[in-house]
Protein backbone atom coordinates (compact mmCIF):
# COMPACT_ATOMS: atom_id res chain seq x y z
CA UNK A 1 0.00 0.00 0.00
CA UNK A 2 1.73 3.17 -1.18
CA UNK A 3 2.13 5.96 1.71
CA UNK A 4 -1.31 8.41 1.67
CA UNK A 5 -1.16 10.08 4.75
CA UNK A 6 -1.71 13.91 4.09
CA UNK A 7 0.48 16.21 6.38
CA UNK A 8 -0.64 19.36 7.66
CA UNK A 9 1.89 22.22 6.11
CA UNK A 10 1.99 24.60 8.94
CA UNK A 11 1.89 22.16 11.80
CA UNK A 12 3.86 19.39 9.97
CA UNK A 13 1.58 16.59 11.73
CA UNK A 14 -0.51 13.48 10.21
CA UNK A 15 -4.39 14.26 9.65
CA UNK A 16 -4.23 10.70 10.80
CA UNK A 17 -1.67 11.06 13.67
CA UNK A 18 -3.11 14.79 14.80
CA UNK A 19 -1.35 14.85 17.98
CA UNK A 20 2.13 14.05 16.93
CA UNK A 21 4.44 16.71 15.66
CA UNK A 22 6.99 15.98 12.65
CA UNK A 23 9.86 17.83 11.60
CA UNK A 24 11.62 18.15 8.62
CA UNK A 25 15.37 18.37 7.63
CA UNK A 26 14.39 21.69 6.38
CA UNK A 27 12.85 23.54 9.07
CA UNK A 28 15.06 22.11 11.72
CA UNK A 29 18.03 23.77 9.79
CA UNK A 30 15.76 26.76 9.39
CA UNK A 31 15.27 26.55 14.20
CA UNK A 32 18.81 26.00 14.30
CA UNK A 33 19.97 28.77 11.72
CA UNK A 34 17.97 31.60 13.37
CA UNK A 35 19.31 30.29 17.25
CA UNK A 36 22.85 30.57 15.93
CA UNK A 37 22.36 33.75 13.70
CA UNK A 38 20.82 35.36 16.81
CA UNK A 39 23.31 33.96 19.27
CA UNK A 40 25.68 35.62 17.20
CA UNK A 41 24.16 38.96 17.06
CA UNK A 42 23.77 38.90 20.53
CA UNK A 43 28.02 38.00 20.88
CA UNK A 44 28.41 40.96 18.25
CA UNK A 45 26.05 43.60 20.54
CA UNK A 46 27.56 42.52 23.05
CA UNK A 47 31.35 42.74 21.85
CA UNK A 48 30.55 46.31 20.40
CA UNK A 49 29.57 47.49 24.29
CA UNK A 50 32.79 45.73 25.58
CA UNK A 51 34.38 48.46 22.79
CA UNK A 52 32.77 51.19 23.66
CA UNK A 53 33.93 50.23 27.35
CA UNK A 54 37.24 50.28 26.96
CA UNK A 55 37.35 53.39 24.01
CA UNK A 56 35.52 55.26 27.17
CA UNK A 57 38.59 53.73 29.91
CA UNK A 58 41.14 54.25 27.17
CA UNK A 59 39.73 58.22 26.48
CA UNK A 60 39.60 58.55 30.55
CA UNK A 61 43.23 57.18 30.70
CA UNK A 62 44.25 59.78 27.84
CA UNK A 63 42.61 62.51 29.13
CA UNK A 64 44.35 62.28 32.37
CA UNK A 65 47.59 61.80 30.69
CA UNK A 66 46.72 64.87 28.88
CA UNK A 67 46.05 66.91 32.32
CA UNK A 68 49.28 65.40 33.90
CA UNK A 69 51.70 66.68 30.68
CA UNK A 70 50.26 70.04 30.65
CA UNK A 71 51.15 70.40 34.05
CA UNK A 72 54.32 69.38 33.58
CA UNK A 73 54.62 71.60 30.61
CA UNK A 74 53.70 74.67 32.28
CA UNK A 75 56.21 73.85 35.15
CA UNK A 76 58.92 73.20 33.01
CA UNK A 77 58.23 76.42 30.67
CA UNK A 78 57.99 78.52 34.04
CA UNK A 79 61.42 77.58 35.50
CA UNK A 80 62.79 78.39 32.05
CA UNK A 81 61.41 81.91 32.29
CA UNK A 82 62.64 82.28 35.64
CA UNK A 83 66.65 80.69 33.99
CA UNK A 84 66.28 82.89 31.75
CA UNK A 85 65.36 86.09 34.04
CA UNK A 86 68.16 85.05 36.77
CA UNK A 87 70.27 85.33 34.03
CA UNK A 88 68.92 88.81 32.45
CA UNK A 89 69.73 89.75 36.43
CA UNK A 90 72.91 88.28 36.16
CA UNK A 91 74.16 90.23 33.60
CA UNK A 92 72.45 93.49 34.64
CA UNK A 93 74.75 92.75 38.06
CA UNK A 94 77.34 92.48 36.25
CA UNK A 95 77.55 95.24 34.30
CA UNK A 96 76.63 97.59 37.35
CA UNK A 97 79.71 95.71 39.26
CA UNK A 98 81.54 96.57 36.51
CA UNK A 99 80.82 100.36 36.29
CA UNK A 100 81.27 100.63 40.14
CA UNK A 101 85.34 99.28 39.77
CA UNK A 102 85.86 101.14 36.45
CA UNK A 103 83.88 104.74 37.38
CA UNK A 104 86.06 106.95 40.18
CA UNK A 105 82.81 108.29 41.19
CA UNK A 106 80.91 104.28 41.38
CA UNK A 107 77.18 104.65 40.21
CA UNK A 108 74.61 107.12 40.19
CA UNK A 109 71.92 107.09 42.96
CA UNK A 110 69.38 105.75 39.75
CA UNK A 111 72.23 103.09 38.90
CA UNK A 112 72.93 101.94 42.65
CA UNK A 113 68.85 101.74 42.70
CA UNK A 114 68.73 99.61 40.24
CA UNK A 115 71.56 97.75 41.44
CA UNK A 116 69.58 97.00 44.74
CA UNK A 117 66.61 96.08 43.46
CA UNK A 118 68.62 93.34 40.59
CA UNK A 119 70.36 91.93 43.72
CA UNK A 120 66.79 91.12 45.49
CA UNK A 121 65.37 90.35 42.89
CA UNK A 122 68.37 88.07 41.57
CA UNK A 123 67.78 86.65 45.10
CA UNK A 124 64.69 85.54 45.04
CA UNK A 125 64.28 84.30 42.00
CA UNK A 126 67.47 81.83 43.22
CA UNK A 127 65.69 81.06 46.61
CA UNK A 128 62.87 80.35 44.16
CA UNK A 129 63.99 77.90 42.07
CA UNK A 130 65.85 76.21 45.32
CA UNK A 131 62.20 75.49 47.03
CA UNK A 132 60.75 73.57 43.41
Amino acid sequence: MPNSQKVDPQTGADEDNAGEVKFSPARLLTIVSIIVTLGGAGLYVDDRYAKAAEVATRFAEITSNRIAMESRIKTSVNQQIIVVRIRQLEDAVFEFEFKMKSEPKGLTALDSAKYQRNLRELQELKQQIGTQ
